[in-house]
């Protein structure tokens, strides 16, 4: 009995931590056993984890079939090596300039998102072969820093900016074509009048 309390104490304490998963551990081999557990082996979840749309970690990525459909197409690894690095964005302004919007920067490689028409699309982003975006969004859409010294009669607020980028996806009969994504582009200062 204390055994049983002092285990699912343990457990407890992991899932404040860390979503698991558990698994049988009939279904593994004998190096993967964990004693402590009854026979539950405690695994860390990974689930998909979207940004602004774009998804990474996604359950039943086609990763494998995606390599052996690249690795048949000489234009498809000629593509890739072309395919520019990314751009560092961090610091887009001077040392004597400033943003007037909070912003925060991501680099992100997708593996699923909704095309431009709102259908779900398996974009390609393995080993060797990735396509990675780099955006910065708003903190908030709150008004921008120094607003108080904007004329009078008009006011100001932070606006997130989109644009189309096209990427390489999985289309139908295992075929590879590109395909356009609204993803966010920047932040910026918008001034309107105040009615």
């Amino acid at each position: 009995m204390t055994e049983n309390v002092n285990r699912n104490r343990h457990l407890d304490s992991l899932n404040e931590t860390t979503p698991h998963t558990y698994l049988d551990a009939r279904s593994v081999n004998n190096n993967q056993r964990d004693q402590d557990y009854d026979g539950q082996i405690v695994y860390p979840d990974t689930r998909t984890t979207c940004t602004h749309g774009l998804c990474t970690n996604v359950v039943g990525y086609p990763k494998d079939r995606i390599k052996k459909l690249l690795s048949r197409s000489q234009f498809m690894n000629g593509y890739f090596e072309a395919t520019e690095e990314l751009v560092n964005i961090d610091n887009r302004f001077g040392s004597d300039e400033m943003s007037l919007c909070d912003t925060m920067v991501h680099t992100i490689y997708p593996e699923k998102a909704n095309n431009t028409n709102k259908i779900e699309k398996v974009i390609v982003n393995v080993e060797g072969h990735k396509q990675g975006i780099v955006f910065e969004t708003c903190v908030n859409n709150e008004k921008c820093k120094f607003s108080s010294t904007f004329p009078n009669g008009y006011i100001s607020y932070c606006k997130q900016k989109y644009i189309h980028k096209r990427l390489m996806v999985l289309g139908d009969n295992d075929k590879f074509v590109f395909d356009s994504f609204e993803v966010p582009s920047c932040c910026v200062c918008t001034v309107k009048k105040d009615n």
